[in-house]
């Protein structure tokens, strides 16, 4: 084959052909290629703009209604019975059981447990004896106080009531006597000076010295036989009675020490705790030795504790009646009411604690019941969780028909 052209130039071989044919097609490609990409960007320009226009023109619409609370209980069989009608609940928390009083008890004095009468959970009627002391140093205290005050008292009795008749006969005997020896040593003096130059001086100066004892003797038993008849001085009588009165302190004091060697239950209630066996030493005024024998309450008297948000505290008000369902038993529902508003915040949860009394069982209406002291311990125990409703403030109570035309025609 030639490799010269029919016109004189260079002639293009098969290869070279091909080759040509290839790039054109190519080219062809990456037109309509370009073609399409443009298309579709188009299009989503308009589909944004669209959806731009619908999102800042449209109205938005309306928030749903907030669903209103509802307090239900839930029975054995599985099914829900309304208890309170819609919009009645305004708020609902959930809190922990706690008894209204909780009593530490504890001895009085210090002692090694002797005996105890009493276990956790154990129900105890008031005055009942819980333990027994060791009464060995109290009652030997207990018997030297009651001698002091024997002996007190006798001595104030003895200043009051004065001297007997006897003690009395006899001193006024002393003083006759006195008085006897003074007349006859005046009659031996009297003698010797009318004896004249027969009576030697000094016989004259012992009778005169013993009539000068004379005389002090009768003045001596006069005053002694007039106290007898007077009496002790009204101020040794009123110490006699100041130290009386202070040793019977005493023994009362020791005799109050004894008795509280055995502890009585201070309340009806439960045994919630124990904290002491036999052979312990208990003693309330040391640091390191046991102060208490155990806990009690009675859990007839509960509360419900809860912390509710500062944000709804204003839902919450004193009086406000109240529907507690304990988590253990869903099926039991207590009626109760807002008992205390601690009026102190709790900063750290941003909460006010709040006390709800329970008053008596509403549901099962088969077991409701006023009062809760036939099922103390069994159902609401210390610590259990509880969900409390507070309901809405009831509307004062419309004047009645016959009252109102009562009173327009009077």
């Amino acid at each position: 084959m030639s490799d010269l052209s029919p016109n004189g130039g260079p002639s293009r071989t098969l290869a070279d052909r091909v080759r040509a044919l290839q790039l054109n097609d190519v080219s062809a490609q990456r037109t309509n290629t370009a073609w399409l990409a443009w298309l579709l960007c188009l299009v989503l320009l308009g589909l944004s703009a669209f959806l731009a226009y619908e999102a800042y023109f449209a109205r938005e619409p309306e928030p749903p209604a907030a669903p209103t609370q509802q307090l239900k209980t839930y029975t054995p069989g599985g099914t829900a019975t309304q208890v309170a009608s819609s919009g009645e609940v305004v708020h609902e928390s959930r809190g922990h059981i706690v008894p209204a009083h909780k009593i530490q008890v504890s001895p009085k004095v210090a002692g090694m447990v002797t005996k105890l009468n009493f276990d956790v959970g154990m129900a105890v009627e008031k005055g009942t004896v819980l333990a027994e002391l060791e009464k060995v140093d109290y009652l030997a205290d207990v018997n030297r106080a009651a001698a002091a005050a024997a002996a007190a008292k006798a001595r104030y009795e003895e200043l009051a009531r004065g001297m007997r008749p006897e003690e009395k006969k006899r001193a006024t005997a002393a003083l006759e006597e006195a008085r006897a020896v003074k007349r006859e040593v005046e009659d031996q003096l009297k003698r010797l000076r009318a004896a004249g130059r027969a009576a030697t001086e000094e016989d004259l100066v012992r009778a005169e010295l013993k009539l000068a004892q004379a005389v002090q003797r009768v003045i001596q038993l006069e005053q002694e036989e007039r106290m007898m008849q007077e009496g002790a001085r009204i101020e040794r009588i009123e110490a006699a009675r100041a130290e009386w009165q202070a040793a019977e302190a005493e023994l009362a004091k020791a005799q109050w020490r004894l008795d509280n060697c055995t502890i009585y239950a201070p309340v009806t209630g439960i045994i919630l705790s124990k904290k002491a066996e036999e052979g312990d030493i208990v003693n309330p005024m040391a640091f390191n030795v046991s102060a208490s024998l155990c806990e009690m309450a009675d859990l007839s008297d509960l509360e419900v504790e809860l912390k509710i948000q500062e944000r709804d505290i204003a839902k919450i008000f004193l009086g406000q009646r109240c529907r507690i369902r304990p988590e253990a038993y869903p099926d039991r529902l207590y009626e109760g009411y807002v008992n205390k508003i601690i009026p102190a915040a709790d900063r750290g949860i941003g909460a006010v604690p709040v006390r709800v009394k329970v008053e008596r069982l509403i549901a099962p209406k088969a077991e409701a019941s006023e009062d809760l002291r036939a099922e103390q311990g069994k159902y609401l125990l210390p610590d259990m969780a509880a969900i409390t409703a507070f309901l809405r403030r009831q509307p004062p109570e419309e004047k009645k028909p016959a009252e109102s035309n009562g009173k327009n025609a009077s």
